[in-house]
């Protein structure tokens, strides 16, 4: 069951890498359209926004900050 274009796919990873050493916008040019992948954009795109508290992480974020147990091979 196709659910997703893999080209589209192949399109938003490939530009998804910072444009500066430093720096990192959580955006991605797809098709010539700029597309967020903040933790608002994702959860609006999934019908359940997350709201965090003034300077609260969300799990991804706690996690991957963690110096240990974490796996960046798993989600890669």
């Amino acid at each position: 069951m196709p659910k997703y274009d893999i080209e589209v796919v192949l399109e938003f990873c490939a530009n998804a890498w910072p444009t500066e050493e430093g720096v990192m916008d959580k955006r991605s040019k797809v098709r010539g359209q700029w597309i967020p992948y903040d933790t608002d954009a994702i959860n609006q795109f999934l019908g359940n926004p997350l709201i965090l508290e003034e300077e609260q992480q969300c799990e991804y974020t706690t996690r991957r900050g963690q110096t240990t147990g974490f796996d960046e091979e798993a989600i890669g």
